[in-house]
């Protein structure tokens, strides 16, 4: 006899699925969850539940949609660790406009840097059920700040809300939002084993991300033509991924998709001082609807692509 959260459970499934399967899945359930107590059920939900989700993504083991983002992985956390690093140093010492940190902000950007880095040294080690239970507390972070933020703007004292002001919001939320969404999204069979030629590769775009896409970047702190740098590089980057997936190849796309993450914050933040500003640059706003466009259909190809299972 099921139970409604099973039944709940299996309607995450294609009906296809649910009617050659689910009896089959119903017995061992119950089979499973016979005499157990309630916290071993709710596991067992959950990874039924998780299944059928990633049937109705394409994101299993089996589908290009997810051997990609497994392959993504390992560079995906090395890239968020060179993006979190001057973030963490920065909220220690002192923050970017060169005052310290209010209370709840200091802590909940804290709280997402210390998560992402955790996650980078669990997961680069092979220790990637750790890596992956370090997403919640990074959610948790980014919808403290979300809370935060946006009564601020809701309230009477803000000047207004504009489009700067989704911008603003934009650049702060999104991007580790992404990176936990891209974390998730891979098979965790298929997460690969930690080896020197990885670590090699993840300290390479860590130094990469630092360089290009963090606080301590020099593009950040040059003339206009260095302001314009980082969306057109991304840009760039994409369409170099797009080509990459149109002809099968799995390791260009899989550093663009880790690096998608920064690129969402860079290029949010540089239209923040553009709109907050009230400067036009017409070649930034270009750049940045390339990329958004690019991102989707990227992600599109490299699922459709005929990529090889991922290798231990």
């Amino acid at each position: 006899m099921t139970t409604r959260p099973f039944t709940a459970a299996m309607r995450l499934y294609p009906a296809a699925y649910r009617a050659e399967r689910g009896p089959e899945l119903a017995a061992v359930y119950a089979d499973t969850t016979a005499g157990a107590g309630r916290l071993a059920a709710a596991r067992e939900l959950t990874g039924i539940a998780g299944y059928g989700l990633r049937l109705r993504t394409g994101l299993t083991s089996a589908a290009p949609g997810g051997r990609l983002p497994a392959a993504a992985a390992p560079l995906l956390l090395a890239a968020g660790a060179g993006t979190a690093v001057p973030d963490f140093l920065m909220l220690v010492l002192e923050n970017r406009w060169g005052a310290p940190v209010p209370g709840g902000d200091r802590w909940l950007f804290l709280l997402v840097a210390v998560g992402q880095l955790a996650a980078a040294a669990a997961g680069l080690a092979g220790r990637w059920a750790a890596a992956r239970l370090l997403v919640p507390p990074v959610v948790l972070g980014v919808a403290g700040l979300a809370y935060l933020r946006i009564g601020h703007v809701m309230s009477p004292t803000y000047p207004r809300f504009d489009v700067a002001t989704v911008v603003w919001l934009g650049a702060t939320l999104l991007p580790p939002l992404i990176w936990s969404a891209l974390l998730l999204a891979a098979p965790p069979d298929l997460l690969p084993r930690p080896s020197v030629r990885r670590m090699l590769g993840a300290a390479a775009l860590a130094a990469a991300s630092l360089e290009l896409y963090s606080e301590f970047s020099p593009l950040l702190h040059g003339g206009p033509e260095a302001f314009l740098l980082p969306p057109l590089l991304s840009a760039a980057l994409i369409a170099l991924g797009l080509v990459a997936a149109s002809r099968g190849r799995v390791l260009p796309v899989a550093v663009v998709l880790a690096l998608v993450p920064a690129m969402a914050g860079e290029t949010l933040g540089q239209l923040y001082v553009v709109f907050g500003n009230l400067r036009s640059s017409e070649l930034v706003l270009v750049a940045a609807a390339g990329v958004a466009a690019s991102v989707a259909l990227l992600v599109r190809r490299g699922r459709s692509a005929e990529l090889p299972p991922a290798v231990g």
